[in-house]
């Protein structure tokens, strides 16, 4: 079934739509972006970090206790550094297999990484 030409378009989901603002250069140093189960999860990463290695933090909750979408900014940490420490994390699955640079990030999962 098609849509007839002059159909309104349909409105995306507001998680694109805030994620579309996220398009500007993240300030200096090494910028990734993850999916998370819950801001939880991404608060127990961030214990695990280094201190003063974090110099920035942008968290979008696609809905309150579900997953949240997170672009973290780093002073020296390697994505694979980033990997072993949210292997450290309970239950950090999601976060471990969304981890990409902020320039190459789809939000999809590797299921491969454990």
């Amino acid at each position: 079934m098609t849509k007839p030409a002059n159909a309104p378009k349909r409105k995306q989901p507001a998680i694109l739509r805030r994620l579309a603002r996220l398009d500007e250069v993240p300030p200096a140093g090494t910028t990734f972006r993850f999916r998370a189960d819950s801001f939880h999860d991404v608060t127990d990463l961030l214990i695990e970090l280094p201190a003063g290695e974090m110099t920035h933090l942008i968290r979008v909750e696609t809905a309150p206790r579900q997953d949240c979408f997170c672009q973290i900014t780093l002073k020296t940490l390697s994505l694979d550094q980033l990997r072993d420490l949210m292997r450290r994390v309970l239950d950090g699955q999601v976060m471990l297999q969304t981890v990409q640079p902020w320039q190459s990030y789809t939000g999809k999962r590797d299921y491969n990484l454990t």
